[in-house]
Parts: C-alpha cells; sequence; structure tokens
C-alpha cells in the first residue's frame, strides 16, 4: 500500500511539472506573438490575443504589452473618442504591470511617458518623485520629472515660468551626471533641452544655450556611434548653419539610408543652388512613402525632436518641398504638376489653390490663377464663416481670409483686363 501511494505520489509531482512546464510555453508563445504583432503594427491583433490571455491570467508582462499596442492605437486613428479611450486604458494597463511588478524600472518609465503624453503632469511629477526615493540613482526618473515640468509649463497653476524652467534644467543636469554610460537617457536629456533652447530662449539661463545640448548629443555619439538620431539632433544644434548641419546629416545617412524620411531631412539641409540635387533626395522620399495611409500617424525623429505625424501631412510636406525646390530651379510647369497632385489627394485644402495659383500668376496665366485664387477664396470663406457661427473666432483666420481675397482680386482682375484672355472671360469660357 505504502509502496502505491509513492508511486502515486510520483507521477502526481511528475504530471505537474510537465503541466505546469506546457503552460510557461504555451503562455510564453503568447507573450511572443504579442509583441511581433506590436512589433508589425499590428496592434488591433496584440490588443485581442492579449485580452484573452490576460482574462485567464494575471501578468505584468501582459499587461505591459497591451499597454504599448493600446499606447500605438491612441495615434494611428484620428476619432478623437477613440484615442483619448485608448490613451486612457494604455495608463491603466501600464498601472496595473507597475502595480505587479513594482520592482521593473521599464513598466514605470512607459507609466509616466503615457501620463505626459495625456497632460497629466501633476500626476506624473507626484509619481516620478515616489520612484526618485525608490531609485535616487536612475537618470530616467529626473530626465521624466524635467519633461513633466516642462509640459506643465503652460498650465494655468502654474506662477513663474522662469521658477519651471529652472527646475527642468536642474533636473536635466542630474540625469547626465547619473547617466555617463547610458546613451538612452543622455538622448532624452539632449533631445528636451534642446527643443526648449530652440523653441525661446526666454526664462532660460543665459548660461544655457545650443551648445549645451550639442555637447550631450557629442556623450550620446560617444557611447553609441551608430545613433541615427544623436547625429540628427547635432545637427540640429547649429541653427541655420546648413553647411555645417548637413555634415552630420550626411553622418546619420551613412549609418542606415533607409532611416524614415533621411532623404527628407537631407534634402531640407540643401540651400540655395543646391535645389536639383533636393528634389533628387525628395523624390526617392516620395517613392519610399507611395504606400503611405493617410488618416494614420507615423513616428517621425528628426534629432531634437521625436514626432507623431499623419500620413497625409507627410505626403503634403515631401510635394510641397519637391515644389518649391522645382519653383527656384524656374521649373513652374514641374511645380505646378506637384501642387496639382496635392490639390487631387486632398481637394478641400485651400493652401495648395493657392500656391499653384501664384506659380500661375508668374507665368503671367492670370485666367488660371484667378480661378485657383477664386476656389481658395471659396473655401477659406466657408470655413471661416462656419468657425464664427460655431463661436470661434481667431485674428490669423480673419487675416488668412482677408489675403486670399486681395490675391483673387488682383488675379481676377489682371485676367480681365489682359487682352490675351479678355475675349475667354467675356466668352464664358472660364467658370469658376
Amino acid at each position: 500500500m505504502k509502496f502505491f501511494n509513492k508511486r502515486f505520489l510520483f507521477f502526481l509531482v511528475f504530471f505537474s511539472l510537465i503541466f505546469s512546464s506546457s503552460c510557461s510555453i504555451i503562455f510564453g508563445n503568447v507573450l511572443t506573438r504579442a509583441e511581433n504583432l506590436i512589433k508589425k503594427g499590428k496592434d488591433i491583433e496584440a490588443v485581442s490575443l492579449l485580452d484573452n490571455y490576460l482574462y485567464k491570467k494575471k501578468d505584468p508582462k501582459g499587461y505591459f504589452l497591451r499597454g504599448k499596442a493600446k499606447s500605438n492605437l491612441a495615434y494611428q486613428y484620428i476619432k478623437g473618442r477613440d484615442r483619448i479611450a485608448n490613451r486612457k486604458e494604455s495608463v491603466n494597463d501600464f498601472q496595473a504591470a507597475v502595480n505587479l511588478d513594482p520592482r521593473s524600472l521599464i513598466y514605470k518609465e512607459y507609466l509616466i511617458n503615457e501620463k505626459i503624453k495625456r497632460n497629466k503632469f501633476l500626476d506624473v511629477i507626484k509619481d516620478v518623485n515616489k520612484f526618485i526615493k525608490e531609485n535616487p540613482n536612475k537618470a530616467i526618473f529626473y530626465i521624466l520629472r524635467a519633461k513633466a515640468n516642462a509640459g506643465s509649463i503652460y498650465e494655468s497653476y502654474v506662477i513663474s515660468k522662469k521658477s519651471i524652467l529652472s527646475k527642468v534644467f536642474d533636473d536635466i543636469e542630474k540625469g547626465i551626471a547619473l547617466a555617463s554610460k547610458d546613451p538612452k537617457s543622455l538622448l532624452e536629456a539632449a533631445r528636451l533641452s534642446c527643443q526648449y533652447l530652440m523653441i525661446s530662449r526666454d526664462n532660460i539661463d543665459p548660461k544655457y544655450d545650443l551648445s549645451f545640448s550639442r555637447k550631450i548629443f557629442e556623450e550620446v555619439i560617444a557611447l553609441d556611434k551608430n545613433n541615427v538620431n544623436a547625429y540628427l539632433g547635432k545637427s540640429q544644434t547649429f541653427g541655420r548653419d546648413w553647411v555645417t548641419r548637413r555634415v552630420f546629416i550626411e553622418e546619420a545617412k551613412n549609418i542606415d539610408p533607409n532611416y524614415p524620411f533621411i532623404n527628407k531631412i537631407y534634402a531640407q539641409s540643401l540651400r540655395g543652388d543646391k535645389s536639383k540635387e533636393a528634389i533628387k533626395y525628395l523624390n526617392k522620399s516620395i517613392e519610399l512613402n507611395k504606400n503611405i495611409e493617410f488618416d494614420k500617424y507615423y513616428p517621425v525623429q528628426s534629432g531634437c525632436w521625436e514626432l507623431r505625424t499623419k500620413g497625409s501631412a507627410i505626403i503634403t510636406d515631401l510635394y510641397q518641398s519637391r515644389a518649391m525646390a522645382k519653383n527656384n530651379l524656374k521649373d513652374n510647369q514641374g511645380a505646378i504638376e506637384d501642387y496639382t497632385t496635392l490639390i487631387s489627394l486632398f481637394p478641400e485644402k485651400s493652401i495648395h489653390y493657392v500656391q499653384r495659383g501664384f506659380i500661375f500668376q508668374d507665368e503671367k496665366n492670370f485666367v488660371q490663377s484667378c480661378g485657383d485664387f477664386r476656389l481658395a477664396f471659396k473655401k477659406q470663406e466657408k470655413q471661416y464663416k462656419q468657425r464664427i457661427e460655431e463661436g470661434y473666432y481667431s485674428e490669423l483666420g480673419e487675416e488668412i481670409y482677408n489675403d486670399y481675397k486681395k490675391y483673387m482680386n488682383y488675379a481676377c482682375y489682371k485676367a480681365r483686363i489682359d487682352k490675351n484672355w479678355g475675349d475667354s472671360f467675356e466668352k464664358g469660357l472660364y467658370k469658376f
């Protein structure tokens, strides 16, 4: 009987171990699959997979991955309500991951960044202060606190912008001191300082200028010679010195010629008589982005900034840049073609009609110019009046409205008095 009990106990333990190992493999496979789906941009599928997984098992990594997927979804679609819901749920998921594994620094970092994106600056500062007490030597927390303070600068409860910016740069300095061998934290510090020093020098201690950010980018490069963003960031610290900027953009391009929008960034650095070369790189960028989804948001990194930009804005920027480069080369027909492409893609955008109207005006084609300005004015007038009816008035909106009216009146007046076009107008061949 004893022998039987021992054998039974042995098999029970044996099968328990096999079962637990099988579960670990199955659950591990789910997390790996979810991670791969997120890397491929299939965030909806990842969320669905993790919903089922987390229903069966409360796993910090599962919540963390679902938080990442929902954070991505918050950027990808226009629908405001869906975006807010995903952002709120992503914060909840990161918080759940932190609660289940309070020792994980990466979970805390993602939680803080997500709260910053939701403009929960006071919450962030409270959380980070707690995390700094627990981990006083973790550089990224000081930099995240600097980021939260920087974000709060325009909040109604802020009395002194100067004192806030003083805190921002104090924390950046602390972060740099602790991050001597951490390129990721140093890059965050360099970017944050660079952003504020490029936007405005008001209320910032005079000892800080763009050379301060440049030194931090150089520290990143010393630690990671293939860090494309560090080279792009360093290039931006040279302001309008495009020759020097181009040196570091070329370095970045040599490291990773397929880096997103690197051709556009390089083309942007080509000034004056280099428009022909700029067009070559813009052609590459347009070709690489020909299948871009207009309503989806994409990460666009350019050194000091990491932005999420709508596909439609990216395509618009590329075609506008190429049209301007063609215009510099007196290739007006090529510029007209690019603006015509933009009009066909985004017919409700009045600015593209104005841009094409000016090219027609340069060509002395006042009838076409008049037509474009008139269409632009009608679209702007409709938008301007609609905004006023909704209770939104802006001086800039009124200024644009009046400018479009002036452009239209001038071009249409010239079209009427020009002998070459007068007959066509009188016969009604051009109807706008």
